[in-house]
């Protein structure tokens, strides 16, 4: 991960754990980051996180809600430089999460692609609140 994704996703767990935050939207308790091997520091640790099971393409966050006919929100964080110019690019997407978000769809997740952490707050105070309309 890019340490200005790292920086974003950071600024959205602080401001989801923050105590009025909660209180507002208690359902971000639930609110966990999904470790993958582009975190790891060495190729060993990589080696490890893959042998606990660490799969390629899942998205970075969960929120395992139900809302908005929906099982639950996950949200793939990238750098706010490689949001797409138009509306059928790819965004920074690796193969493996072109190929694996469509599979969380299918099965009746929302799969959102933020580029900043605020536009993530917006995604998940709308889909808490179930104002959410893609």
């Amino acid at each position: 991960m890019q340490y200005i994704e790292f920086q974003h996703q950071k600024a959205l767990f602080q401001w989801a754990k923050h105590p009025l935050v909660l209180k507002e939207y208690p359902e971000l308790e639930m609110l966990y980051a999904n470790r993958n091997t582009q975190r790891a520091a060495s190729k060993a640790q990589a080696a490890r996180i893959k042998a606990e099971g660490s799969k390629a393409g899942v998205p970075d966050i969960f929120l395992p809600i139900a809302q908005c006919h929906y099982n639950g929100l996950y949200i793939e964080m990238k750098a706010p430089d490689r949001k797409p110019k138009t509306s059928r690019g790819k965004g920074g997407l690796s193969p493996e999460q072109i190929e694996f978000f469509p599979k969380l769809e299918e099965r009746g997740y929302l799969v959102e692609v933020c580029y900043s952490w605020e536009e993530a707050k917006t995604v998940l105070i709308n889909y808490i609140t179930g104002a959410y309309n893609p």
